[in-house]
C-alpha cells in the first residue's frame, strides 16, 4: 500500500514564490534614475523618481525600492528639496517595502503553524 501524499496548507498559508537573485533590469538600473539628469520632467528635487507616475513611484517593494527611498533622503533623512508630491511618493514607497517585509515574515509563521 502507498503511503498517503503529505497534507498540504490552504493556499493563503503558503509563502510566496519570491525570486532569490535581483532581476536584471534592477541589477543594470543605475545608483538612482533621477540623479543622473538631476530631474525628472517638472519634478526638480531629489526624490523626483518618486513623484506621481514616476518610475519608482509605481515600483513593488523590495530591497531595490528600499535603497532608491533611503538615498534620496539625503544624509539628514529630511528629503530636503522635495516638493510634497516626491514626499508623498516616497511615504507610499516605504508602505510597498513594509509590506514586503511583512509578507517575507509572514512565511516563516505559516511553516510554523503547519
Amino acid at each position: 500500500m502507498r503511503p498517503a501524499p503529505p497534507r498540504t496548507s490552504p493556499g493563503w498559508a503558503r509563502p510566496a514564490r519570491w525570486p532569490r537573485s535581483v532581476p536584471r533590469w534592477a541589477a543594470a538600473a543605475p545608483a538612482s534614475p533621477v540623479r543622473r539628469t538631476g530631474s525628472l520632467g517638472e519634478y526638480p528635487g531629489p526624490a523626483a523618481g518618486f513623484a506621481s507616475g514616476a518610475p519608482l513611484d509605481v515600483a513593488a517593494g523590495g530591497l531595490a525600492l528600499m535603497g532608491f527611498a533611503g538615498d534620496d533622503a539625503g544624509d539628514d533623512d529630511a528629503y530636503g528639496g522635495a516638493c510634497d508630491d516626491e514626499v508623498v511618493g516616497v511615504i507610499c514607497a516605504w508602505d510597498r517595502v513594509e509590506a514586503h517585509a511583512a509578507a517575507r515574515k509572514h512565511a516563516p509563521v505559516a511553516e510554523l503553524i503547519r
